[in-house]
Order: structure tokens, then C-alpha cells, then sequence
């Protein structure tokens, strides 16, 4: 089963799963992230493979690993004879707040676009992944507060269509500059800017289109020179 754990510094979560959980959530993002062929979702597609790429370092034991109690439950006291002492393999990979919060947005969208999405096995595997993001959120948030947040992730009027990705690496740059208390009372703040595209999207999204222009690229391939590590530090 995916879950998440919020890291002590309050810079964001470290997402766990057994190699086969992990293995079907990069499928499942993956797959959602193929199906949109139109070109103003490519901003968002290269930071879902991103993230399965996170992932599979994580397969790969290049991230995260952590040993689980197995021996726990009803199943286990049962059968304890037979199986004995176990504990389960976990790899997780880590993830800044802001940028969960995007993707879990924008898997929401991507997941609707789908008219089969209600029966599709990749499709159980996002929202288990949004639960757990927002189980997390449940867990770091005042009541209050995390309702807010819910209404945002929520907004139908949202839309990662043409979205400037490059915002999301801004986002994580100043979660990184603050320190651990501002982090986590600035998540509310930061869903509400994802949501929003305010000036200071739109200032980003200006400097995209003329770093674009200038460099004759595509916008979703403009990189920003904004601190974002590939590790978050404990």
C-alpha cells in the first residue's frame, strides 16, 4: 500500500510503497500522463515523469528504504506459525509540499479526462496516492485549515491546461528558504497560489514565453535558475 510520511523539517513527504505498489503507481502515472497528447499539457507530463522517475530510483534503492513491521493484524496473529518473524521492504521517494500539492490537482484532472477511469486499475492507483497526500495534509493542518486546502485541491475552475509549470519550481525554492514553522503554515498559502495564477504566476509565466522566444524552445523545456535539490534534507 502507498503511503506518505511528512518530514520533521516540514519540507514536504517521503512517499513509501513496496516494490509492487511503487512499480504500479509509476505505471499508473505514466499511463494518465500518455494519454494527454494535446501539447498544452506537456508542462505538467514532464513533472509526472519526473516523479516516476524519483520512483524508480527508489526501486532501484537510490532513495529512501525502510523495514516494516509484518507481523501485525488479525492475518498475522492467525497465521503466525507459518510465516514467523517478518518485516516488509519499503522504498520511498521524497517530495517537496508545493509540488505534491500540483500534482495532486492536476491528477484530478487528468484522471476525469478519462471515461474509463472509474474502472481502471491505474486510475485506483492515483487516487490511492491523493489519499495518502491528503491524508498527510489531515495529519500536519488545522481542522480549519486543512478544509480550506481540500476546497482548493478541489476547485472545479482549476486547470493544469497551458499551466506554467515552472511556478512549481519557485514554490519549492522559497518552501526551501523558510524555516520549519513558516513551512508548514504556508501550505494553505501555497495551494491557494497554485490555484490562483496571480501576478506572481503571471510574472513567471511572462519570463517562460521570453526565455522561450529567445532560446527558439518550447516552454515546458525552459528550466529556471531556482534552487530545487534533487535530496530534501532531514
Amino acid at each position: 500500500m502507498i503511503h506518505m510520511k511528512a518530514k520533521d523539517n516540514g519540507l514536504g513527504v517521503t512517499v513509501y510503497g513496496d516494490h509492487w505498489d511503487v512499480g504500479m503507481l509509476v505505471k499508473a502515472l505514466k499511463q494518465f500522463a500518455e494519454n494527454e497528447t494535446q501539447p498544452q499539457y506537456n508542462g505538467t507530463k514532464v513533472r509526472l515523469f519526473c516523479l516516476c522517475y524519483d520512483l524508480c530510483d527508489a526501486l532501484m534503492g537510490k532513495r529512501d528504504i525502510t523495514f516494516l513491521d509484518f507481523d501485525k493484524g488479525l492475518f498475522t496473529v492467525t497465521y503466525r506459525r507459518y510465516l514467523g518473524e517478518r518485516k516488509s521492504l519499503y522504498v520511498g521517494a521524497q517530495i517537496l509540499w508545493p509540488e505534491l500539492l500540483f500534482i495532486t490537482m492536476a491528477l484530478n484532472e487528468l484522471v476525469n479526462q478519462d471515461k474509463y477511469a472509474e474502472w481502471d486499475e491505474s486510475a485506483a492507483y492515483v487516487r490511492v496516492f491523493q489519499s495518502a497526500a491528503i491524508t498527510c495534509l489531515k495529519k500536519k493542518l488545522p481542522a480549519e485549515t486543512f478544509a480550506d486546502v481540500i476546497r482548493i485541491i478541489k476547485n472545479p475552475n482549476f486547470s493544469i491546461r497551458g499551466y506554467t509549470t515552472q511556478y512549481i519550481d519557485v514554490l519549492n525554492a522559497e518552501f526551501l528558504d523558510m524555516d520549519q514553522e513558516k513551512r508548514l503554515s504556508s501550505i494553505q498559502q501555497a495551494a491557494w497560489r497554485i490555484a490562483r495564477q496571480g501576478d506572481d504566476y503571471q510574472d513567471v509565466q511572462n519570463t517562460v514565453r521570453k526565455i522561450a522566444l529567445r532560446q527558439n524552445c518550447r516552454t515546458w523545456d525552459v528550466r529556471l535558475n531556482v534552487r530545487h535539490p534533487e535530496e530534501i534534507m532531514v
